[in-house]
């Protein structure tokens, strides 16, 4: 039942992500897309990093309570194929769930794009930062998190420090 809420709320929040061109679908069980029309593999990649972002920041209010979330997400498009305008939906979309599954399988709360392996042979690193200041939570989260080496979750304090401690295991 509170899948189901949490999937509604969080798709509520799809639209503050995107433009009159752009569509939002429900495409499995758990799992929403949004297609993005007039959009390359970046821009796609910094609307699902700021989706991640937000959806992760605060906590989801359901009928049983908060819920914490967090976003796996995977990136496609056109340009990763040999011939760019002979590509399904179909296909474009099964990279994109490839993507999705590969950040799962490398920890989740993560946008994986479509042709970029360049972190697959690097450990990953986990900080937790807590910091009652949401700007400079943003600020220290981009900067290290910038190269890829470094898995950065934030919190504001308090008692969502130590749930996303015991959630994330972070290593610092």
């Amino acid at each position: 039942q509170q899948a189901d809420e949490v999937l509604e709320l969080v798709a509520e929040v799809l639209p503050d992500f995107s433009r009159d061109i752009d569509a939002p679908a429900r495409v499995g069980g758990e799992e929403l897309a949004m297609v993005l029309p007039q959009t390359d593999l970046t821009g796609g990649a910094v609307v699902a990093e700021k989706m991640r972002r937000a959806i992760a920041e605060e906590p989801i209010r359901t009928a049983a309570g908060n819920i914490e979330v967090t976003v796996s997400a995977g990136v496609s498009g056109s340009a990763v194929f040999a011939d760019p305008h002979a590509v399904t939906v179909e296909q474009m979309l099964r990279r994109a769930d490839d993507c999705l599954y590969q950040s799962k399988r490398q920890g989740r709360d993560r946008v994986t794009i479509d042709g970029d392996n360049s972190g697959d042979d690097r450990p990953l690193r986990k900080i937790l930062y807590v910091d009652d200041d949401a700007d400079i939570r943003e600020i220290v989260q981009m900067a290290l998190g910038l190269d890829g080496t470094v898995e950065v979750h934030t919190s504001d304090g308090g008692e969502r420090a130590l749930l996303k401690m015991r959630l994330e295991q972070p290593d610092l």
